[in-house]
């Protein structure tokens, strides 16, 4: 009996409303983003067999930071260069996505400190798919979602200051406590890492914020469902980012399981 898992899976990126560069991008089937981009005008889609190991990505460059797209372009570049190893895999996965969290860090601080530039970074979160498993590594605030047996779960960790805020009755959006690019004195890197089973019939999302400010985790869940494939959700949710007339850059992948 053959027990592979197929991944059905498509990715797209909006510039928004609101800005004229692009600093989302992403690690999609081998592709990435132009450093300087403008988003994109359709979705890309792959299908693949988890006979080996299969990693997807996005990034977000900090908004309103200089070299925001630099920053996200970066990341993007030693994703892609550390997935390449994946299938001569000779480290524990968690350790490999650890490394390239690290070693995107350490290339962005080097970047800033050449550029004399005090605050630069990007956001990260990827899923790596491994025979019956997958690894959720995410850095900052864009997200990781699962939709198993009609639940949505968010299964990602946003590193924000959100529960200090609504502990002090402020309203305004929550800072990041950790990026890609954190220096030493703001406490250093500390990427969340954790491991599940996959399931035929799931599916996976992960986004930029860009896609979860404009709509809440009931709206993305219900666009998820009415997606007869990934490209219909991909198309259903930045269809939604438009018409709610969604300012920021909005990246999002999302993977069907079979």
């Amino acid at each position: 009996m053959d027990n592979t898992f197929e991944l059905d899976a498509s990715c797209s990126s909006y510039l928004g409303g609101g800005r004229s560069e692009n600093e989302d991008n992403f690690y999609f089937d081998g592709r990435i983003l132009a450093k300087s981009n403008k988003g994109m005008n359709k979705l890309i889609s792959s299908r693949t067999t988890v006979d080996h190991p299969v990693a997807y990505a996005v990034f977000d460059g900090i908004g309103g930071a200089l070299y925001g797209e630099e920053a996200s372009y970066t990341t993007a570049k030693i994703f892609e260069d550390g997935v390449r190893t994946l299938d001569k895999l000779v480290v524990e996965e968690k350790k490999l996505l650890a490394n390239i969290c690290s070693r995107a860090s350490e290339s962005i601080k080097s970047f800033a400190k050449h550029k004399q530039i005090s605050h630069i970074g990007t956001t990260l979160v990827s899923l790596l798919f491994n025979e019956e498993e997958v690894y959720v590594c995410n850095v900052g605030d864009s997200k990781a979602f699962l939709i198993r047996d009609g639940n949505l779960l968010k299964i990602s960790k946003d590193h924000t200051d959100e529960e200090f805020l609504r502990s002090m009755g402020v309203n305004k959006k929550p800072s990041l406590l950790q990026y890609i690019g954190i220096s030493s004195e703001e406490g250093g890197l500390d990427p969340y890492i954790s491991k599940g089973k996959i399931k035929k019939g799931d599916v996976y999302i992960i986004c930029s914020d860009g896609i979860t400010d404009c709509m809440n985790f009931q709206s993305l869940y219900m666009l998820a469902k009415e997606g007869k494939s990934s490209g219909d959700i991909v198309s259903n949710v930045l269809q939604y980012v438009k018409q709610a007339d969604g300012q920021d850059n909005a990246t999002i992948i999302a993977i069907l399981v079979s």
